[in-house]
This record gives structure tokens, C-alpha cells and sequence, in this order.
């Protein structure tokens, strides 16, 4: 077996028929991702497996990758969800628990939900949460799938001093913690954070940051800053290339370092 030297991590925000949306990627093209990988027996990892593999624990085929969502939209739900199980996929998302526990307390309308793009969602999420928002009966749902972890309480902590960081993380940890999922990654909000934020995280028992920076991902026991690909509205040509270039240590962190 080929071992993995650098372990990519994919982000996904919404999968949805609204091409040209922010942050945005149709069916059409993720269905070619998810096979792509499917058909290339690339192994998509959980969360502790990444971990394991971070700090030397754990060795990994070559062709390994995370998956992970922010936000926890609807279509995670139900568009991304149903694909990424029909090719027997593992993924992650990073809910935004404040908009999860909003959602749980609201009523969904029906079967035939329409899903929003991401600008009406950033609006519905606090509005009418249940239609654009995931609750925890469809993280549980999905639990063959999907793990879950934090992506803090509220989202809009710009303005956070310090203690109120604290209990928005406190608070976030501890609904992802009733509902079952992983309380020792933490995704930052925009991928904003500072060193004062990354010690207060791991004093409150985050042991795996994720960023928005994109980079390489190595068995270095650094789990501080973990860096991700951000996906676009490409096949699986595009999705083939980057992997490519980010399981590479060498290449990887040199094209990371020029697109800086």
C-alpha cells in the first residue's frame, strides 16, 4: 500500500441547483466528485481518523480525503446526503449549533422544500430556520454518513471579546455533545481566528482547528491549523487535479505558499 503523506480536506458549503451562487456547487458537478472517488477507491475518512493520522497514529492509503460542509444547510440534507451515500462516502459538517437548535424549534413545511440560495439562507436561518437549516433529527439521520462538529454557537462573533468567545464555544461544544457528535473539532466562523482564540479552544478541549487556508495536511502531530481545498462548481476533472496537488507535501505547500 502507498501511505499517504499529506491527507487533503475538501469544503463544501451548499450543493444546489443554483449555479453561479456563492459558495455553491450543482448536483450535477458533486455527483461527479462523489463518483470520481467512489470509482477511484479513494477512502474519505471520519474525523477521528484524520485525527489519528495527524499525530502518526494512524497510516493511510495514498488516495485518502476528508470531506467537510460548513454551516449546515438544508441541502446537506437533502441533496448532498443521498449522493454521498449512494457512492458509500464519508463526510463531516461543521453545524453552526444556534441555527441548528433554531431549526429543531421550528416547524419544516411539508416534503417539497424549497431550497435557498445562500444569501436567502443567511436571512431564513434566523427567520424561518427550518427551511433553510438542518435540525438534529436529520444530523441524526444522516449519522451513517456524516459526522458532525462544531462550527462555534452564534457564527457572527466578529465583534467577540474574549469571554464572550468563551462561552460561544462553551455553549457550541455542549449541543454538539447532547446530540451525539464530535466535540473536539472546531471549524472557525469565516475562518477568522487569532493565537489568543486557538489557546482558548484548546483549553476548552478542541483539539483540531480547521481553517480556510488552503495548504497541505501532514502526520506532523500539528492539529493547530488544519487546511482545506475550497471546492468549486467544476467536474471531477478539477476535483482530480487538486487532489493530486495537495497529496504531495512538496507541491502542495509550494502552490499553497504562491497563492498566498
Amino acid at each position: 500500500m502507498k501511505k499517504a503523506l499529506s491527507v487533503p480536506v475538501l469544503m463544501y458549503h451548499h450543493v444546489s441547483s443554483h449555479k453561479g451562487a456563492l459558495v455553491t456547487i450543482t448536483p450535477e458537478n458533486f455527483e461527479s466528485h462523489a463518483r470520481f472517488l467512489a470509482d477511484g477507491g479513494y477512502k474519505t475518512l471520519s474525523l477521528d481518523e484524520f485525527a489519528a493520522f495527524k499525530k502518526g497514529r494512524l497510516e493511510l492509503p495514498k488516495k485518502s480525503v476528508l470531506i467537510t460542509f460548513d454551516d449546515g444547510w438544508i441541502d446537506n440534507y437533502l441533496v448532498a446526503y443521498p449522493i454521498l451515500k449512494k457512492y458509500s462516502l464519508r463526510a463531516t459538517i461543521f453545524v453552526i449549533t444556534d441555527w441548528v437548535e433554531r431549526s429543531n424549534e421550528d416547524k419544516r413545511a411539508g416534503d417539497d422544500i424549497y431550497i435557498p440560495n445562500h444569501k436567502e439562507g443567511k436571512k431564513l436561518a434566523y427567520e424561518e430556520p427550518a427551511s433553510a437549516v438542518v435540525n438534529w433529527n436529520d444530523l441524526a439521520n444522516m449519522n451513517d454518513v456524516f459526522d458532525f462538529a462544531s462550527h462555534s454557537n452564534a457564527h457572527d462573533n466578529e465583534s467577540l471579546g474574549l469571554d464572550e468567545w468563551r462561552d460561544d464555544l462553551a455553549l457550541s461544544k455542549a449541543h454538539i455533545k447532547a446530540h451525539g457528535g464530535n466535540t473536539q473539532h472546531l471549524c472557525w466562523p469565516r475562518g477568522n481566528y487569532t493565537k489568543e482564540l486557538m489557546d482558548l479552544a484548546e483549553n476548552l478541549g478542541f483539539e483540531a482547528l480547521y481553517t480556510t487556508k488552503r495548504g497541505v495536511n501532514m502526520p506532523d502531530n500539528d492539529l493547530s491549523e488544519i487546511k482545506r481545498i475550497s471546492v468549486k462548481d467544476k467536474d471531477a476533472k478539477w476535483l482530480k487535479g487538486a487532489l493530486r496537488l495537495y497529496s504531495s507535501p512538496i507541491l502542495g505547500g509550494l502552490y499553497a505558499r504562491f497563492k498566498r
